[in-house]
């Protein structure tokens, strides 16, 4: 299975598209993400994608752990927000926070943000594949670890 988060008005065939309302016949599950448990068992997805959706969502780390347990092992997830630094990071009157590229490194025990910190917000961890800056976005790989 591979999950679209926040889709809008995007489709992609072969995917379960989710968004927060049910304003298009293609939105397969509808659900507030701030609320957990999400509707998906442990362990089904292989890929996730959320592209500007997580910078609505007030807890980061709840986003990532749900995530992690909707995963299977070795799953993927892709995510894009704003760069702090971007007029489209705060611009949206809708944004609750924007992001750092250390930022995804609270998740990955390869980094230094994690040692220091990260691990005192969540036992899962990923591995963070790769990070891009462009057009004022950040966009990252990561991968769950066991």
């Amino acid at each position: 299975m591979k999950i679209l988060l926040g889709c809008g008005d995007v489709f992609r065939e072969g995917w379960v598209h989710h968004d927060r309302y049910r304003h298009g016949e293609h939105v397969d599950v509808a659900c507030d993400l701030e609320v957990r448990p999400w509707p998906w068992p442990d362990g089904v997805a292989e890929e996730i994608e959320a592209v500007g959706l997580v910078e609505h969502l007030r807890d980061t780390v709840a986003f990532m752990d749900e995530c992690w347990r909707i995963l299977k092992p070795g799953g993927r997830l892709r995510v894009e927000v704003p760069d702090w630094r971007s007029d489209l990071a705060w611009g949206d009157p809708t944004h609750v926070r924007a992001f750092t590229v250390e930022t995804w490194q609270y998740f990955d025990p390869d980094y230094q943000w994690h040692t220091l910190f990260g691990r005192l917000y969540t036992v899962r961890t990923w591995r963070l594949l790769y990070v891009r800056l462009g057009r004022g976005l950040i966009a990252v790989e990561l991968l769950k670890r066991p």
